[in-house]
C-alpha cells in the first residue's frame, strides 16, 4: 500500500486524535475529535472558546496531531501504527465554517450540539507534514500536496 493510502485508511479508521498544543514553553496534549480531508491537507476540530486548548491556539497556531491504532496489546508493539501530523491552525468562519461543521457532524453525529454550540469555535488544522511510523521503528514522512 502507498504511504498516502496507508496514512488514509489510518485516519479513516480512527474517530479521536490527540491534539498538541503549546503554552509558556510547555505541551499540552488534548483527546479530540476529528474530521480529515480526503486529500490529507486539513483536519477540522472543535473545541469550547472557555478551554485552555482554544487560549493555546490563539497565542501559538503550531500544533500537533497524533493518531494511532493501538489496542493496548503486546502485539502493538509491532504491529500498531501511528501517525504525528504537524501544521497549523486558525478559526473558521463563514462558508468554510459550514463546510467544515458538515464534515464534522457526518464524522461524528453525536456532537451535533456541541458541533453547531454558539459557545463552541471550529478549527482548522493545515497539515504541513505526516510522519508515519510503523513496525516498531520503521518511519516515513509524508507532505500533501496544496
Amino acid at each position: 500500500m502507498r504511504l498516502k493510502e496507508k496514512i488514509q485508511s489510518l485516519l479513516g479508521s480512527q474517530k479521536l486524535a490527540v491534539l498538541a498544543t503549546k503554552r509558556d514553553g510547555w505541551p499540552y496534549n488534548n483527546l479530540m475529535a476529528f474530521a480529515a480531508s480526503s486529500d490529507l491537507t486539513r483536519f477540522y476540530f472543535v473545541t469550547n472558546r472557555s478551554t485552555r486548548k482554544f487560549k493555546n491556539l490563539s497565542e501559538d497556531d503550531r500544533a500537533s496531531l497524533l493518531v494511532d491504532d493501538r489496542e493496548n496489546t503486546p502485539s502493538d508493539f509491532h504491529r500498531a501504527c501511528a501517525v504525528t501530523v504537524l501544521g497549523r491552525t486558525h478559526a473558521l468562519d463563514g462558508k468554510n465554517l459550514s463546510v467544515a461543521r458538515r464534515q464534522l457532524v457526518a464524522r461524528h453525529p453525536y456532537l451535533k450540539n456541541f458541533v453547531d454550540a454558539p459557545t463552541c469555535q471550529v478549527f482548522c488544522f493545515e497539515v504541513e507534514v505526516y510522519y508515519l511510523v510503523e513496525a516498531f521503528g520503521n518511519v516515513s514522512e509524508y507532505r500533501p500536496e496544496p
